[in-house]
């Protein structure tokens, strides 16, 4: 298993326009991932994303934060 804690302001909310998005991606053969994720997760105050990282199965990435200010 895997964790990313979230430490985002609780008084300034985070969009699809900040990025920092966790990003989950499926599995287009073995061992190859999916261009596009399936799953985006945006940073939210007080919550922490778990999720199950198998070596070859499991593929994730954590976008760009776009906004200057985060």
């Amino acid at each position: 298993m895997s964790g990313r804690p979230y430490l985002a302001d609780p008084d300034d909310g985070w969009t699809e326009e900040d990025g920092g998005a966790l990003e989950l991606y499926p599995v287009e053969s073995p061992g190859i991932p999916a261009v596009d994720p399936t799953t985006c997760v945006l940073p939210a105050w007080n919550s922490m994303v778990f999720f199950t990282v198998q070596p070859g199965k499991s593929f994730h990435s954590v976008q760009e934060i776009f906004a200057e200010d985060k």
